[in-house]
């Protein structure tokens, strides 16, 4: 087979940015001359054809894609390079869905269509993508950064790491958006319990371990203690062990009787292995049997005790 080069698209340069899309690619210019409109827009590559078209005019370095129902959508890292696009796969065509801010990145898929954020001030609140109606609304108009989403029954839990925020709900039949507790640092450890979420911080700022309910949409405290950092989850069952990498003791939520309570005092950075008829709890120093059945916790080994003695 001859091996040849021929040129298929012969104006600007630098079209650096490609995303692969069904029956081709999308290729945007790594360039932000505004001077120069030859590296405007974005150019589809026909895999069957091989040819290359601008199918979209304005803006560069369009480098976000986002895979959504019927096509992508598309955001800027560039300040010339206003709002999101939606690339339409069947049509091969792009349109402008958002006309506002730039630097959209944080997607997070949701029914009937995407939340998306933007990482600093260029990119201000909450949009919501209607994969039906092929349309952005802001649906929240407070700070950025909002990166950590948490799905839950209704909705999602949504967090920003930007210093103290609000924890938002995002109401998956009403597609809105309310804060469920305000003015804390993220809450970066949770676990999935029957009814709701446990979450817990590692900020010193939230301290002890709270508690989301699916039905009542509230988030709460449910454990007082004046330690943080509680990241280490071992489901038993309905029940949960939790230990820490930096505050000392073991707790267990019963999921009976809905509460938390301390059932070791003693070290930290546990591991657990659950065995047939107990849960090890283990670290340098200690080693404790948890029974499932009657909730009992006994020390087992003590090396403390034995380190003394040598």
């Amino acid at each position: 087979t001859e091996k040849t080069v021929v040129q298929i698209y012969g104006i600007g340069a630098n079209w650096g940015i490609f995303q692969q899309v069904e029956g081709g690619y999308l290729i945007s210019s790594l360039s932000a001359n505004i001077s120069e409109p030859n590296l405007k827009g974005i150019l589809f590559y026909d895999n069957t054809e091989k040819t290359i078209t601008k199918i979209y005019s304005e803006g560069f370095q369009w480098r976000n894609f986002q895979p959504v129902e019927g096509g992508y959508l598309i955001s800027s890292s560039s300040p010339y390079s206003i709002g999101v696009l939606f690339f339409d796969s069947t049509e091969k065509t792009i349109t402008q869905a958002y006309d506002t801010g730039f630097n959209w990145v944080n997607f997070q898929e949701v029914e009937d269509g995407c939340l998306i954020s933007g990482p600093d001030a260029n990119s201000i609140g909450i949009l919501f993508f209607d994969s039906s109606e092929k349309t952005i609304s802001q649906i929240y108009t407070e700070q950025y950064n909002w990166t950590s989403f948490l799905p839950v029954q209704d909705g999602v839990i949504i967090q920003t790491k930007t210093n103290r925020n609000d924890i938002l709900f995002y109401n998956q039949q009403e597609k809105d958006i309310s804060v469920l507790y305000d003015n804390v640092y993220i809450f970066d450890f949770n676990c999935p319990i029957e009814g709701g979420v446990l979450f817990a911080s590692s900020n010193t700022n939230n301290r002890g371990i709270f508690f989301y309910d699916n039905i009542e949409k509230t988030f709460t405290k449910m454990y007082q203690v004046n330690t943080f950092n509680w990241n280490i989850y071992q489901k038993v069952g309905e029940d949960v062990l939790i230990a820490s990498t930096s505050s000392s003791g073991i707790l267990l939520y019963n999921s009976t009787e809905k509460t938390i309570t301390q059932i070791c005092s003693c070290g930290d950075n546990y591991t657990f292995t659950i065995n047939e008829n107990e849960v090890l709890c283990e670290n340098e120093d200690y080693i404790y049997s948890f029974d499932p059945t009657t909730k009992k916790f006994t020390l087992k080994y003590d090396k403390t005790i034995f380190a003394s003695e040598e």
